[in-house]
């Protein structure tokens, strides 16, 4: 991991765990943490950006129990047939972090988000982000009305379906927690240049 600090001009590293590849990585300003999880070993890793020297402060294994950490059966999961599972860490505007899994069958996406608490190691399902809408590739939420000028649905997740390095417009989706149903986004909303994998950090 490469980091710099205002006015200073200069690149640094920061070791984390030799051989694991980063599969998301984010900054929270609120409390200058770095999130990142591995998609090999299932592993959040914490970093502390607060002092001089960043500092790993905690690590968890994320489950991967889809029965018990999804709640999606209640009738519309098909076990016998293929379907597509993801987890994922967000942080909501507040700083508390999220574990969120998603889940696509069929052309339908189902969610669902819980906060973690690193201190009790334990998740807590949340059904409603109030004003805020997740902006999941990202790893963050916003206040919904503060988005200008095309602005964007609260109680909402914006994230991208598997194949939208094929065409953004196609798979780049809205899913509103309420009513559970997923839409494509306003094409005013999809940028016109590919996606990549590169990630970077908007200062707050």
């Amino acid at each position: 991991m490469v980091y710099t600090r205002k006015d200073d001009g200069r690149w640094r590293t920061a070791s984390i765990v030799h051989g694991q590849e980063a599969e998301q990585i984010f900054y929270n300003c609120k409390d200058h943490m770095v999130y990142f999880t591995t998609a090999s070993s299932f592993i959040v890793y914490a970093w502390d950006f607060s002092g001089d020297i960043p500092r790993q402060i905690w690590y968890h294994v994320l489950p991967y129990d889809v029965a018990s950490y999804t709640n999606f059966d209640d009738g519309t999961l098909d076990w016998n047939k293929a379907f597509h599972f993801n987890r994922m860490i967000a942080t909501r505007v507040s700083g508390q972090l999220l574990f969120v899994t998603c889940m696509m069958q069929d052309s339908i996406w189902q969610f669902c988000i819980y906060e973690y608490d690193p201190l009790t190691k334990t998740c807590e399902k949340v059904d409603d982000l109030g004003d805020e809408a997740l902006v999941l590739d990202m790893g963050f939420t916003v206040v919904a009305k503060d988005i200008i000028p095309a602005g964007m649905k609260r109680n909402s997740i914006y994230f991208s379906g598997i194949d939208h390095y094929k065409d953004p417009y196609m798979h780049v989706f809205v899913y509103d927690l309420r009513t559970r149903t997923t839409e494509h986004v306003p094409r005013s909303l999809v940028s016109s240049v590919g996606f990549s994998d590169a990630r970077w950090f908007f200062p707050c």
